[in-house]
């Protein structure tokens, strides 16, 4: 067999002429930085479609970065369809898709919180903002009807899908009742909601367990209890896939999972009241015994130790475990270190250090849109997951 000839920079001259950028920003994420880098270069056409990257290693070295943060980079600009990748030949630049011409931006008007309104608002924004940039007209469709009555497809966004006044529809807010019609519309659909599995866009759920549990480890914690939220069975198809992961990990890592029984469905304006309860079960050592993401049945709550580490997700039930925790008088992060999702445009003020799991909203903006365009090019879709940034953060002086 031939050997492979290594890459070489004369190779790359011209490509590594046009990718070197002098340095990015110390205190932010690289990763981003490096796949915003190459993205412009690509949205403004200074790099050709089918154009071959150099390898990792030499962009590594060019960026003055390490070899994981210019694959995961790389990674999150194929999830967006602008680079393609092939495990033999390297990172190519995508060819230009059919152009996305007009979107439809489908609101479910039964938002109930204050927290609802200020993500949606703040995502919708934002693909206004992105979509606007790309010369993409935006058609807003407000659903009116209550949520018993959304099982069928509106007749207006029927007819703009069948008569070609849109190319397809992003979701943003969109209950149960509605899925099984948007992903049958005659236009491609793109949903934040787990159910739609060919076209959601999801957090990565087995990364999240896998940040939480790195950091147990880190602080050498052996008793992570959860506070979180359950997709029910018929959606989650298997369990509660987040717990699940939990478990895999923990039973590794050697770390004993504590879970009251999950939340599957939480009353209006009574998130932090549940994420007080919830924190209060796992102070007082009373759960659901065992903890198990199958859904069984139990017969009755068990004692077990507190936990010396909490979990939280969404961060909707973060302020609840915060007001359980400071009207115990618990020890934060001497007696139980307090990790938890955040919505990284969410105003949350704790008194005590966090470590957040972060995600921004241009990237689900970014991915749900990525969505739509790979259906348009013809694409087969599968579920987009959201990849989170560890950020450790110290108590807030306003809090």
């Amino acid at each position: 067999m031939k050997p492979t000839t290594p890459a070489t920079n004369d190779e790359y001259r011209e490509i590594i002429a046009i990718l070197k950028k002098k340095n990015f920003k110390p205190n932010a994420s690289v990763e981003r930085q490096v796949a915003a880098h190459v993205r412009s270069l690509i949205e403004k056409k200074k790099l050709d479609a089918h154009v071959r990257l150099p390898p990792i290693r030499m962009l590594a070295e060019l960026w003055d970065t390490n070899y994981f943060t210019v694959q995961a980079a790389l990674s999150r600009l194929v999830g967006e369809g602008l680079i393609v990748q092939s495990p033999k030949k390297g990172s190519f630049v995508a060819p230009p898709r059919r152009a996305l011409r007009r979107a439809c931006l489908y609101h479910d008007q039964n938002l109930s919180e204050d927290w609802q309104k200020e993500f949606y608002s703040l995502l919708n924004i934002a693909l206004y903002r992105i979509l606007s940039i790309r010369g993409v007209i935006t058609v807003p469709f407000f659903d009116h009807r209550p949520v018993d009555k959304q099982h069928t497809v509106p007749q207006e966004l029927r007819d703009m899908a069948r008569d070609g006044e849109i190319d397809a529809v992003i979701a943003t807010s969109i209950s149960f009742g509605a899925i099984p019609w948007l992903t049958k519309l005659e236009v491609p659909a793109a949903s934040l909601m787990l159910g739609t599995p060919e076209t959601a866009v999801v957090l990565d759920h087995r990364q999240m367990a896998r940040h939480a549990i790195d950091e147990a480890i880190l602080l050498k914690r052996k008793r992570l209890g959860l506070v979180h939220i359950s997709m029910p069975v018929k959606v989650a198809k298997g369990g509660d896939m987040l717990l699940a992961e939990f478990e895999r990990l923990g039973k590794e890592a050697g770390i004993e999972i504590i879970c009251p029984t999950p939340h599957e469905k939480i009353p209006p304006d009574h998130w932090e009241h549940v994420g007080a309860q919830q924190c209060a079960k796992l102070l007082d050592g009373v759960v659901a015994a065992p903890a198990s993401a199958s859904g069984a049945e139990v017969s009755a709550p068990a004692k077990y130790k507190a936990p010396d580490m909490i979990f939280v997700y969404p961060d909707t039930y973060i302020r609840g475990v915060a007001t359980t925790l400071v009207r115990r008088h618990v020890r934060v992060p001497e007696e139980i270190a307090l990790i938890s999702h955040r919505n990284r445009e969410s105003a949350i003020y704790l008194p005590f250090p966090v470590t957040w799991l972060t995600v921004k909203i241009d990237d689900f903006a970014q991915a749900l849109i990525a969505q739509v365009d790979r259906a348009i090019a013809g694409e087969p879709q599968q579920p987009a997951m959201l990849p989170l940034a560890v950020e450790r953060t110290a108590p807030h002086p306003m809090a």
